[in-house]
C-alpha cells in the first residue's frame, strides 16, 4: 500500500523524476567513476606494474629515513610521512608547512623522496608544495584521475565539491521518493519482468533493481554528501568561527593525538625508530601502512603509524609512540582528540563510502552495488524520457544520454591507453592520461552524433567500448608491463585478477549489447493459451 494519497504521489513521482533527470547525467558519471574508484588501489597496482604486497617498514627503512634527514633544511623536518606508493617503493616526504602563494592556503611543502622497494637505493628527489608533488606521480596517473573525476569531476576547487555534493543531494531525493513512491516494497523485490511491453519490461527491470539498491543509494548519496560540503562548505566554517581563520591551530587540534609529549627542541639522534617498526606490528596484528613522524631529529619526536583493520576489525588504528626512547604512548582517535560517538560516526561514514570494512570482498560488492545504481539511473532517465518520445527536445536528450552512458567507460579505457602509452617511456602520464580520456570523448561524440537511428549508435558505440576494454590488457603487456607469470611470481596476482575482470565484462557487455536480450530487441511475446 502506498505512503501517500495519489494527488501527493502523483506530485511526488515528478519530484523523483525530475530529480533523477535535470543531473541525471553528471549523477550517472559520478556513481559509475565511483563504482571503479573503490578499486583505485588495485588499479595503480595494475597500471604501474607494482605488486600488492606491500614494503615492509623496517630498520633497513629506518636507517635510510635517517640518513636522508642530513641534507634536509631543518624548516622541512617539522614532519615526515614515509608511506608506499603502488608501485611498491617507499616514499620520504620530510616536510613543513607554508602558505601557497597560487592557493593562499596553507600546505605542506618540501622534499620527496621515492626508495626503490628491496634495494632502497634513492631513484627520485623532488622539491615543492605537496600538491605538486603527489599530483606529479607517474606511478599513481590513472587512479588519481579516475579519483579526482568522481571526487570534483575534475573542477576547479571549491566548486568541483559543491558539484559532487549537490549531486548527493539529488541522489537522496530520488531514493527517498522513490521509497516512498514503492506501493509494494517486497513484492517488488522480487517482480519478474513483463514481456507483453518492451516499455513495461523496462520499467520493471528498473523497480527490480532500485528497490535493491535503495539502501545503498542513500547511504552512497549521504556519505558523498557529506565528504564533498564536509571539505569545501563545513571544514572552513569551523576554521573560521572556533580558530579565528588559523588553519594550521584547526588541523593541529582536530586531528592530533592527546600530546603526552612535552615540547623539547633538544637535538636528538632516531635511534628508536627500527623498534618501533617491530613492536607496532605486534600490537596492532598486521603491519602498518604507513607512518608519520613529527620533530624529527628533536627530543620531543612523536612517531605514529597507521595499520589497516585487523581481522574481524572494522577500523585500523593510529598507534603513537614516543621517539627518544620508544615508549608506546596510546592509540589515536579517528578524529579528534579522543575517542567518542562523533569520531565513531565519522569513522563509519568513511567506511562505508568505499566499502572498505571487509577487504576485497566487500570492495567488490560496493562496486557490484555501484554499478547497479548506474543501471537505475539511465534506465530512469530512459524511462521518463520515452514517456516524451513524441518531443523533438527530448529525443535529441535521449541520444546524448546513450553518449554519456557508453562514453563515459569509453572514455576511462582510453585513458588508460594513454596512460600505458607514455608510462614505460617515462613520459607525462598526468598529461597523456587526460588526453587520453578527451580522446574518449571525442570519440564517443562522433559515433553518437552520426545520422543514423538509435539502435545504430547503440551498436557503435557499445562495439568501441567493448573492444576498448578488450585490448586493454594486451596494451599493458606491449608497452612494457609483466606478463601473467611474472606477476605471479613478484607478487602480483592483482594485476592478472584485473585483467581477467576487464575480460569478464568484455563477455558481459557482448552478451548485452549484442546478444538475444540485447537493449532493443523486440520483446518476446506471451504464447496465448488455448481456449477451452
Amino acid at each position: 500500500m502506498s505512503m501517500v494519497d495519489q494527488a501527493k504521489s502523483k506530485r511526488l513521482l515528478a519530484v523523483h523524476g525530475w530529480s533523477g533527470t535535470i543531473l541525471g547525467l553528471l549523477l550517472f558519471v559520478v556513481v559509475l567513476t565511483g563504482s571503479v574508484a573503490v578499486l583505485a588501489h588495485e588499479i595503480g597496482i595494475w597500471s604501474s606494474g607494482g605488486s600488492a604486497s606491500a614494503q615492509p617498514l623496517n630498520s633497513a627503512i629506518a636507517t635510510k629515513v635517517t640518513e636522508l634527514s642530513a641534507d634536509v633544511p631543518e624548516e622541512w623536518r617539522e614532519e615526515v610521512g614515509i608511506f608506499n606508493n603502488s608501485k611498491g617503493n617507499i616514499r620520504v616526504f620530510f616536510h613543513g608547512h607554508e602558505t601557497n602563494p597560487e592557493s593562499g592556503n596553507l600546505e605542506d611543502i618540501g622534499v620527496m623522496y621515492e626508495i626503490e622497494r628491496g634495494t632502497y637505493k634513492v631513484i627520485s628527489e623532488r622539491q615543492g608544495f605537496s600538491r605538486d608533488l603527489f599530483g606529479n606521480n607517474r606511478a599513481s596517473a590513472l587512479d588519481r584521475f579516475i579519483a579526482e573525476l568522481h571526487i570534483n569531476l575534475h573542477l576547479p576547487s571549491p566548486w568541483g565539491l559543491y558539484a559532487t555534493g549537490l549531486l548527493g543531494l539529488i541522489m537522496m531525493i530520488a531514493a527517498i521518493s522513490g521509497l516512498i513512491l514503492h506501493k509494494h516494497l517486497f513484492r517488488d523485490m522480487f517482480v519478474a519482468p513483463r514481456f507483453s511491453s518492451l516499455l513495461l519490461n523496462k520499467r520493471d527491470r528498473h523497480i527490480l533493481a532500485g528497490t535493491w539498491s535503495l539502501p545503498f543509494a542513500f547511504v552512497l548519496a549521504f556519505t558523498g554528501a557529506f565528504f564533498s560540503f564536509a571539505g569545501s562548505i563545513g571544514l572552513p566554517v569551523v576554521v573560521m568561527s572556533a580558530f579565528g581563520g588559523d588553519q594550521e591551530k584547526a588541523v593541529e587540534i582536530l586531528t592530533a593525538a592527546d600530546d603526552s609529549i612535552a615540547e623539547d627542541p633538544t637535538p636528538q639522534a632516531m635511534t628508536t625508530l627500527g623498534s618501533i617498526f617491530a613492536d607496532v606490528e605486534q600490537r596492532a596484528g598486521v603491519a602498518p601502512t604507513n607512518a608519520t613522524i613529527t620533530n624529527f631529529g628533536r627530543a620531543d619526536a612523536k612517531v605514529m603509524l597507521s595499520a589497516a583493520p585487523a581481522d574481524g576489525e572494522i577500523f585500523g588504528g593510529t598507534h603513537v609512540y614516543k621517539a627518544a626512547d620508544g615508549s608506546y604512548v596510546g592509540q589515536q582517535a579517528i578524529f579528534g582528540l579522543e575517542e567518542s560517538a562523533a569520531t565513531v560516526a565519522i569513522g563509519l561514514v568513511s567506511v562505508l563510502h568505499f566499502g572498505q570494512f571487509a577487504g576485497l570482498l566487500s570492495k567488490a560488492i560496493w562496486v557490484a552495488l555501484g554499478l547497479a545504481m548506474c543501471y537505475v539511473t539511465e534506465s530512469g532517465m530512459r524511462l521518463w524520457i520515452q514517456r516524451r518520445s513524441e518531443s523533438r527536445l527530448w529525443r535529441g536528450f535521449g541520444r546524448v544520454t546513450t553518449i554519456f552512458a557508453y562514453g563515459t567507460p569509453l572514455a576511462m579505457a582510453t585513458a588508460a591507453m594513454g596512460y600505458f602509452a607514455t608510462y614505460s617511456s617515462g613520459g607525462d602520464t598526468q598529461a597523456s592520461t587526460s588526453y587520453g580520456f578527451v580522446l574518449g570523448c571525442v570519440l564517443a561524440t562522433i559515433l553518437g552524433l552520426r545520422r543514423v537511428s538509435e539502435s545504430a549508435v547503440r551498436r557503435g558505440l557499445g562495439a568501441a567500448l567493448i573492444a576498448s576494454m578488450a585490448v586493454l590488457p594486451i596494451i599493458r603487456i606491449v608497452t612494457g608491463g609483466p606478463g601473467w607469470g611474472t606477476a605471479l611470481n613478484n607478487g602480483g596476482g592483482i594485476i592478472v585478477t584485473m585483467d581477467l575482470l576487464l575480460l569478464a565484462c568484455v563477455v558481459i557487455f557482448a552478451w548485452r549489447e549484442f546478444g538475444p536480450f540485447r537493449i532493443g530487441a523486440a520483446a518476446p511475446q506471451p504464447v496465448a493459451e488455448p481456449a477451452e
